[in-house]
């Protein structure tokens, strides 16, 4: 943005003047680039020097301080002005022949409590019609992010090609296509990364013919380049620009490569991919496809129906304001499980009917099963659930149901603790598991996915309710916490969520020991 910022503005200043606007995040930094990148511009630049001053009486160079302002700069042909994201009024004040906006992927999702402020900024233009410009700048983030989505819009979207030294085809180089040795000896990335440099030992490979650049080569090449348009047939009236530092003359591969080596976590890779290869990272690394229901839905057996391989009986539920949905789950020994039952209802009366009263069919046999432990979520209508789970112990002296609670925050997988204040009627205390919820959503996941269909099984009646509750989320990047968490795609992720209890219960009854 650096190039294009400041000598598209000298341009327009020169030769081509008219109102400007430059956006940038926020105030600060649309201050700071109007004093020290604007301003320096202007004064040592001859040809733009002269339209910062005027010469008096006495043939003395003034300039006209009182019209300079902090974020505005008066020349005699234009105005230069300022703006920032998060504020409507800087954005609405005048009409605006070019318009410039840098680093927008950093920008408020809101001007104030107005409209996006894009879309603002570009509402100042709507006097100048046709003769109005826009130049949009910024490092990309992810696929959500402004950049990407403005670049997507381009009616031309342009990459720079160059030729292969060897055999002249044109390509535009790709980090698959750069090349180091491996490190044989075991060092430490930043020895491996230095080495790389003194040596200079990375290489561009073309992909047609195998050749083998050097940095010097593959800048001698850069030479003879130009811009393609990836977008056969499209017309210039939005166009789009895509560099990147393998192409730079600033930067060399081995320097990138040094930058790759030594990457360790989730957002070093984010950074090295968004800000060196302007590639956007893709967030989302672990959702359900839809297909992955449609070959288990073939393979699946009857619903409400036991398989003869079951031990246990597992019912788990997710307690809402107006409904409870719940998820009968029949398990077997090696951790092999099937969907006998899934729904609904609007009370714990109707809760327990389905839980606890009804009987379910085993296979062959016919023998009546009964529900051996029900998990319930206890994040809403909290005391209902504990006095739902208070009356109803269980045979023995067993705990027929659990109050638990999921949490993506504590460390072990695991943990039980007492409820005072519910007890039952011998005087035991009733007792509350937390779950480490992020853990078993990505158990859950391992398990849909796993290359033995039969591990993991629904029942043949599995409805769009279910497989869409079951897509609920997805695993994504959190950059603030470098982190890899589960966030909700849809709102309701009820049946999901059930789901996720009845993995966390197997793996506390023991049953997951030999799965990984």
């Amino acid at each position: 943005s650096e190039g294009v910022l400041r000598n598209g503005m000298a341009y327009t200043i020169e030769c081509d003047p008219g109102p400007t606007l430059l956006v940038m995040p926020s105030e600060d930094a649309a201050v700071n680039t109007l004093s020290e990148r604007v301003y320096p511009m202007l004064e040592n630049t001859e040809c733009l020097r002269r339209h910062m001053y005027f010469t008096n009486k006495d043939g003395e160079e003034k300039r006209d301080i009182k019209k300079n302002l902090r974020n505005k700069i008066h020349l005699d042909n234009m105005d230069i002005y300022t703006a920032w994201s998060g504020s409507a009024q800087s954005l609405a004040e005048r009409p605006i022949r070019w318009l410039w906006m840098d680093e927008v992927d950093k920008y408020s999702a809101l001007a104030g409590k107005e409209a996006n402020p894009i879309k603002l900024a570009e509402e100042r233009t709507t006097t100048f019609k046709k003769r109005a410009r826009k130049v949009i700048g910024s490092t990309c983030t992810d696929l959500d992010g402004n950049i990407w989505k403005e670049w997507q819009g381009c009616t031309q979207q342009r990459q720079f090609i160059i030729p292969c030294k060897n055999c002249g085809e044109f390509n535009r180089p790709s980090w698959d296509d750069i090349i180091y040795p491996d490190n044989d000896k075991n060092l430490e990335p930043k020895q491996f990364g230095d080495m790389i440099i003194q040596e200079k030992l990375a290489r561009y490979k073309c992909p047609h013919c195998g050749y083998e650049h050097t940095d010097a080569q593959k800048l001698a090449q850069v030479r003879h380049g130009h811009w393609h348009d990836t977008i056969e047939g499209g017309s210039n009236r939005v166009v789009g620009f895509q560099p990147t530092s393998l192409l730079s003359p600033f930067v060399s591969i081995d320097s990138l490569v040094n930058a790759w080596v030594q990457c360790h976590t989730p957002k070093d890779y984010v950074t090295f991919f968004t800000q060196k290869l302007a590639k956007p990272y893709e967030k989302e690394v672990g959702r359900l496809a839809a297909s992955v229901f449609e070959q288990k839905i073939e393979l699946a057996g009857p619903a409400m129906e036991v398989p003869v391989w079951a031990e246990h009986l597992v019912a788990t539920c997710d307690v809402q304001a107006d409904r409870l949905y719940f998820v009968v789950r029949a398990w077997g020994s090696e951790g092999q499980s099937k969907l006998v039952r899934y729904g609904e209802v609007q009370n714990f009366d109707q809760l327990k009917q389905r839980l606890i009263d009804e009987s379910y069919p085993r296979e062959r046999t016919g023998e009546a099963c009964k529900v051996t432990a029900i998990w319930i979520d206890s994040n809403y209508r909290t005391d209902e659930v504990y006095k739902f789970c208070v009356a109803n112990r269980g045979d023995g002296l067993w705990q027929l149901c659990t109050p638990i609670k999921g949490s993506g925050n504590q460390s072990k997988e695991f943990v039980l603790s007492k409820v005072t204040g519910h007890r039952f009627k011998n005087g035991e205390v009733l007792q509350r598991g937390s779950l480490n919820s992020h853990y078993y959503e990505d158990m859950l996941n391992n398990f849909i996915h796993d290359d033995d269909d039969m591990l993991w099984q629904v029942h043949n009646k599995i409805g769009e309710d279910y497989i869409k509750h079951l897509r609920s989320k997805r695993k994504e990047l959190d950059i603030k916490t470098d982190k890899m968490v589960w966030k909700n795609v849809h709102k309701r992720d009820d049946i999901r969520d059930c789901e996720v209890y009845q993995t966390a219960w197997a793996g506390e009854a023991g049953l997951l020991g030999n799965i990984s």
